[in-house]
């Protein structure tokens, strides 16, 4: 289902208002999948997609008019997919949500592009494996015996996305089964369809 930047942003809205956690609210939206931003093609309702995401059943939605830290966090989002042509799981994986609302402060006053910057910076720190692994709190050896992949093969893909991106889909496809993510965010943009 494909959202536009002004709903992408109040769905944001609408879980601050809900009061959910900004952890797990960034991690409904990185499992969910079911999105694309770009033109709408016809959102039923957020509420009905809120409920979809979250679970949460919402009675009515009240998040138009409202431009708080929550609506920027959605539109800095939805800049970044702009951006850098990466899947939003991606984004939302390299920078949670919890971690881009603590740079509001500083940065909301700021063009967005001073938040692309900031995205360069930190999806440097840290591979799309080991940022799995660490949620999961599960080693490479242990992850290994689950997957039934060698040890050597995944410290190959915790070291670079690269090697990841690369990899066989039945390798991709145990990895995103176990951690429960969308296979979009092993689908570097330029590599779909490519896979060895």
């Amino acid at each position: 289902m494909k959202i536009n930047k002004d709903n992408f942003s109040r769905l944001f809205v609408l879980a601050k208002i809900q009061k959910v956690n900004l952890r797990s609210f960034s991690n409904m939206l990185l499992k969910y999948g079911g999105l694309t931003l770009g033109e709408e093609d016809g959102v039923p309702s957020l509420a009905v997609l809120f409920n979809e995401i979250t679970g949460l059943y919402l009675q009515e939605d009240k998040s138009y008019g409202v431009y708080d830290d929550a609506y920027w966090c959605g539109t800095a989002y939805f800049y970044l997919f702009e951006k850098t042509g990466k899947p939003l799981s991606y984004i939302l994986l390299k920078m949670p949500l919890d971690r881009l609302m603590e740079m509001y402060g500083v940065y909301h006053e700021m063009d967005y592009s001073s938040v692309l910057a900031r995205f360069n910076e930190i999806e440097k720190e840290k591979t799309i494996l080991r940022i799995l692994c660490e949620r999961e709190k599960i080693s490479v050896p242990q992850l290994s015996k689950r997957l039934s992949i060698s040890v050597g093969v995944l410290k190959k893909y915790n070291a670079a996305d690269e090697y990841l991106y690369a990899a066989s889909f039945q390798k991709i496809y145990r990895i995103q089964k176990f951690f429960e993510v969308p296979f979009s965010l092993f689908a570097e943009k330029e590599l779909i369809g490519n896979r060895v």
